[in-house]
């Protein structure tokens, strides 16, 4: 193929080198991703077959949107083979990754293995647990939880439960970092989900998949990601992960509305902060920096938008503060106290990104 590259007459020979040189590249790179794809049969895993979701979604109280429907199905083939599933599953905030999740950690437990979902946050991870542990208790399996703020005791018995002592067994793990502590061991673990993906190192991510290994069969891998980071997208280019969109939001979402507000209408933009929040609802500001920079004057702090605000034309309003170097207490704290609606307007960094629902939040600046 490489030999009868074919060229225009008119073609000059620095023009026919540099399309030589372009198809030999993208030549390698197609013969290495089937390389690495091929070398995925040679390690083994649990095959979790479940041809029936009807006991799980019939207590969802919704349907299914046909995207969540087809990116469940292409989870289900990958689990039922007994080569190691490495997929992520995209999708916008709000489009329903997270039932998608827990419908394969349903084919998990059902095939009598055990499944982990791993959250970047406390908070997070605890908005995953309570939405599963009532779902899953009413299927007839156990759900816990496993964060780095629990006591030693609480701790104690999860390890134990992991690890199906005292004749007790946890199905569906749901924690934080803690699920890679060193003293963390599991009896059959056959699914490993990680959400918010490119807030986990690789090293994480593969960390927690060789927990589960058990004479050369490992668990199967599941990513989520609404933020598809150059990384990201470099893990799917090269190979390690095949993909999955969830591409249609559920029935009823209002669309988001997007508008861009001139610096002379600020002071608009803010009355209608206020307006928001006096009819009940609650206010994402976000700035890029944390502190005032002397070489990007321009660009806005969220501690100086913070103080600004709350003296000015926020002031009587509930306004939180965060951002990813503030004490991670005071962090949790701070997004709790906003889940839970007990702040009216939160400044932050970046840092909010990772999914936390708050559906009383309907404005983002």
């Amino acid at each position: 193929a490489i030999r009868n590259i074919h060229f225009p007459e008119n073609t000059d020979a620095l023009e026919r080198a540099r399309r030589r040189l372009m198809f030999e590249q993208l030549f390698v790179l197609s013969a290495t991703l089937c390389m690495k794809k091929a070398q995925r049969t040679l390690s083994g895993a649990r095959a979790l077959e479940s041809s029936d979701l009807s006991s799980f979604t019939a207590l969802l109280p919704y349907e299914m949107t046909d995207a969540q429907k087809r990116s469940v199905g292409e989870i289900a083939s990958d689990l039922a083979r007994r080569v190691p599933m490495k997929r992520i599953l995209c999708g916008d905030v709000g489009s329903g990754k997270t039932v998608c999740a827990f419908a394969a950690a349903y084919i998990a437990v059902k095939s009598g293995a055990q499944a982990a979902l791993m959250a970047p946050t406390e908070i997070l991870a605890k908005q995953h647990y309570a939405e599963a542990k009532p779902l899953f208790e009413k299927l007839g399996f156990t759900v816990s939880l496993l964060c780095g703020s629990m006591t030693k005791a609480q701790k104690d018995k999860t390890r134990r439960m992991l690890e199906g002592a005292d004749g007790e067994r946890i199905d569906f793990i749901i924690g934080t970092h803690a699920l890679l502590s060193p003293d963390i061991s599991y009896q059959s673990l056959g699914l490993v989900v990680t959400d918010e993906q490119h807030r986990f190192g690789v090293r994480q991510r593969s960390q927690l998949q060789h927990k589960g290994e058990s004479d050369g069969v490992f668990p199967h891998v599941l990513v989520m990601s609404a933020t598809p980071i150059p990384r990201t997208l470099a893990l799917i280019l090269y190979g390690d992960l095949d993909v999955s969109v969830v591409d249609e939001l559920p029935p009823g979402r209002t669309p988001v509305s997007t508008r861009i507000v001139p610096e002379e209408k600020r002071a608009d933009m803010y009355g209608f902060v206020r307006k928001e929040v006096a009819m009940g609802r609650q206010a994402y500001i976000v700035c890029p920096l944390v502190e005032d920079s002397e070489a990007l004057e321009e660009v806005k702090s969220a501690t100086a938008q913070y103080h600004a605000l709350t003296t000015g034309p926020l002031s009587g309003l509930r306004v939180g503060l965060t951002y990813g170097k503030q004490p991670g207490e005071e962090k949790e704290r701070t997004l709790e106290a906003f889940a839970q609606g007990n702040l009216d307007v939160l400044v932050s960094t970046t840092v909010i990104e990772v999914g936390v629902n708050v559906p009383n939040a309907t404005l983002m600046i």
